[in-house]
C-alpha cells in the first residue's frame, strides 16, 4: 500500500473517530441517560468541526508519528515499544494544541487559542498519560504497521468523547448553546 493511500485511510479513520467522540459527547452533555435520545439535539457544525480536525491535522499528524517512530525504533521487544510510547507521550502536547488550534480556528476563535492551549493543554496530556500508554503498548507490540492507525482510531473513539469535551468548553463556559 502506497504512503499516500494510507496517510489518506488513516485521515478518515481519525476523522470518523473523532466525530464519533464528538457525538458521544453531545449525548452525554445533553444528559441522554435521564432525557432519553429523542431529547438531543446534535450540533451537527460541532461535529463537522471536529472531522475536519481529524481529516486534515490529527490524521495525517497521526500517520507520521506512527511512520516516523517506526523508523527511529523499529521492532516490538518491550524496549523499542517502550521508546516508542515514551516519545507519543512527548509529542502528545503538540497533538493536542493541533486538535485545540485547529477546533478553534475552524470557529473563526483565532484570538482564543493562546488561552486555550495556556489553560487546558497540560490538563489534557495529564488525562491521556492515564490511557494512551497502555492502549499505545498494546498497539505497538501487537498490531502491524499498517493497521496501527486503525487500532488507535478505535481507541481514539472513546479519547475523543473527553476531547470534544475539552475542545469545545470555553463556548460551554461563555454560554453559549452553538458549539
Amino acid at each position: 500500500m502506497t504512503n499516500f493511500r494510507q496517510l489518506l485511510i488513516t485521515a478518515a479513520q481519525v476523522s470518523a473517530s473523532m466525530g464519533i467522540g464528538d457525538l458521544v459527547c453531545q449525548s452525554l452533555e445533553q444528559d441522554f441517560w435521564n432525557n432519553g435520545f429523542d431529547s438531543i439535539i446534535i450540533n451537527v457544525e460541532r461535529t463537522g468541526r471536529m472531522c475536519v480536525t481529524g481529516a486534515l491535522v490529527s490524521g495525517p499528524w497521526s500517520h507520521f508519528q506512527y511512520q516516523i517512530f517506526e523508523r527511529l525504533v523499529p521492532g516490538t521487544s518491550g524496549l523499542q515499544v517502550a521508546k516508542k510510547v515514551f516519545g507519543a507521550a512527548a509529542l502528545a502536547p503538540i497533538s493536542i494544541s493541533l486538535m485545540f488550534s485547529s477546533v478553534l480556528l475552524l470557529q473563526n476563535k483565532a484570538d482564543q487559542i493562546q488561552t486555550k492551549l495556556e489553560t487546558d493543554v497540560l490538563e489534557t496530556w495529564g488525562v491521556g498519560a492515564l490511557y494512551w500508554p497502555f492502549v499505545l503498548s498494546l498497539n505497538f507490540r501487537y498490531v502491524p504497521l499498517q493497521h496501527r492507525p486503525l487500532v488507535g482510531a478505535f481507541a481514539g473513539s472513546f479519547w475523543n468523547v473527553y476531547t470534544a469535551f475539552k475542545a469545545n468548553k470555553a463556548n460551554q463556559q461563555e454560554g453559549s448553546s452553538t458549539v
